[in-house]
This record gives C-alpha cells, structure tokens and sequence, in this order.
C-alpha cells in the first residue's frame, strides 16, 4: 500500500493547486524519502560481513552527496522493488551476517 500512497501523492500533486497541492507534495516527498531509506538498508544489509563494507557504503553516501537526484531515484527503486526481490532474503558470507547467528532455541542455565 506504501506504493500507492507515493503514486497517489505525486498524481495529486501534479493535478491540485494551493494548499492541497503543496500537501500532496509534501506526502509524496515523505514516502520518496521512506523508499530511498529502504534501498540504503538494502545495502547495509547487503555489505554485512564483506571485506570491503567501509570502502562499499562510503562511496554510496559519496555519491549521494554527489550524485544526489540520480543516486536517489535509484535506491527509491531498490527500496519499491523490495517486497519482490530476494536481496534482503539473500544471507551474506562471513562474520557479523545474519548466518553467523547460533541456530536454534537458546539454552536455558538452570
């Protein structure tokens, strides 16, 4: 339904006028900025256990800084795309990802 409401926001934006236009604006910049936060924890999540994480997200939010509208829409999509795709179900390698984790229930200390 998140994708509705940007959808819906950005239509009413660019049909009302005054007031009602400038509140759909509003709304459709909010859900673009939840969708961009989206796509950056794609990423985070994605980097987890990588060698090169640092070198991976500073050269992200470099370009964000750069690259502002560009690097946007794209993680915008990365985050719309989310419920389809298998990247955040996808478990990265190594130490510090979510397989390192201990497998099943906790053991009880009596």
């Amino acid at each position: 339904s998140a994708p509705l409401v940007l959808a819906a926001s950005v239509i009413a934006a660019a049909v009302l006028e005054g007031v009602a236009g400038l509140a759909a604006s509003a709304a459709a910049g909010a859900a673009y900025l939840a969708f961009v936060l989206v796509g950056l924890a794609i990423i985070h999540f994605i980097s987890r256990g990588r060698p090169m994480r640092g070198i991976l997200l500073g050269a992200v939010y470099a370009g964000l800084v750069v690259f502002n509208t560009g690097f946007t829409m794209i993680l915008a999509i990365m985050g719309l795309t989310e419920p389809f795709s298998p990247l955040r179900r996808w478990r990265p390698p190594g130490p510090g990802g979510p397989t390192s984790a201990p497998k099943g229930p906790p053991s009880s200390q009596v």
